[in-house]
């Protein structure tokens, strides 16, 4: 099974960074949003919290969509061309974990949206939850 790693988190730092910004031993995956947009630096720029800084990003994103619609294509043209056209790339989202994204907030359904429409993405979902935050309730809902 072949597999491209796509982080479209961009408040997540346990990537390596393309700049080599990262700390030793992180993953690298083929596509960081963080070459697009920055939450730490949205938060910094705009005087934005966590929360906020996320949303702006998102939105961003979703404007901006020609830089991850050209990168899966690169990522696409890369595989065929590695493989001779002989397997299917499965592609791995990591996305926020702040279910407000998705739950109350149109910008991340459309960009999925559009990368249906625009590359013949089909997708599944797996949502993991750390089993510590599930054992007690006032963990969870925290």
């Amino acid at each position: 099974c072949v597999y491209a790693l796509v982080n479209l988190d961009p408040a997540n730092d346990t990537y390596e960074h393309r700049d080599g910004g990262g700390a030793r031993g992180k993953a690298a995956c083929a596509l960081d949003v963080r070459d697009l947009v920055c939450a730490q630096q949205v938060e910094e720029e705009f005087k934005l919290g966590p929360n906020g800084s996320l949303v702006f990003c998102m939105e961003f994103l979703e404007k901006n969509l020609d830089w991850l619609v050209d990168g899966l294509a690169a990522l696409e043209r890369r595989h065929a061309s590695a493989s001779g056209g002989d397997r299917d790339m499965y592609v791995v989202f990591d996305c926020p974990g702040q279910v407000e994204l998705f739950a109350s907030h149109d910008s991340f359904r459309n960009i999925l949206r559009a990368l249906e429409r625009q590359l013949g993405f089909r997708f599944a979902c797996v949502h993991c939850v750390d089993v510590q935050l599930c054992s007690d309730a006032n963990n969870y809902l925290a």
